[in-house]
């Protein structure tokens, strides 16, 4: 999991390899606030609704991350396609 963001930054941005260490740099600067407050996020989960309450917030959390990285590989071809063109 620690090397999914880099890879997909560098697949989205094939083409500009001159922004790939900015972008790979920010991608990791927004994860540490998740690994930052994840703990403590969880340990209020399990004390307030119980045992399942993190595995349904880390799945719904890992399914918005896959829509966001969708998303953005779609505005990615999509604006090859318009600069191709």
């Amino acid at each position: 999991m620690v090397a999914l963001p880099a890879a997909c930054v560098s697949d989205i941005l094939a083409e500009k390899q001159e922004r790939l260490g900015q972008w790979t740099g920010m991608s990791f600067t927004l994860s540490a606030a998740g690994s930052l407050a994840g703990p403590a996020i969880v340990g209020a989960l399990v004390s307030q609704f119980g045992i399942l309450a993190p595995g349904l917030w880390g799945g719904s959390s890992l399914l918005l991350a896959a829509l966001c990285m969708a998303v953005a590989r779609y505005y990615a071809r999509r604006e090859a396609q318009l600069n191709d063109d």
